[in-house]
């Protein structure tokens, strides 16, 4: 297998395109780890919210659950 990287590119204009589309890639990557990472806090916090009695499992709910404080 033949090991090459962007310096192995002798043409300027396609070694600049294939930077700026490596950039784009890790930036995309970046955003989607910081998304899941996002995304795991929000389930913990659910949760935490969810065992602590403080709203139910989803989100959603809370206008139902506040709903229904004011009925009684």
């Amino acid at each position: 297998m033949m090991n090459a990287n962007i310096n192995d590119i002798h043409d300027e204009d396609i070694r600049e395109c294939l930077q700026i589309a490596i950039n784009y890639i890790v930036k995309l990557e970046r955003e989607n780890l910081g998304l899941k990472e996002y995304k795991k806090h929000q389930e913990r916090a659910n949760e935490r919210r969810y065992h602590t009695g403080d709203e139910s499992w989803h989100r959603g709910s809370v206008v139902v659950n506040e709903n229904k404080k004011k009925r009684k």
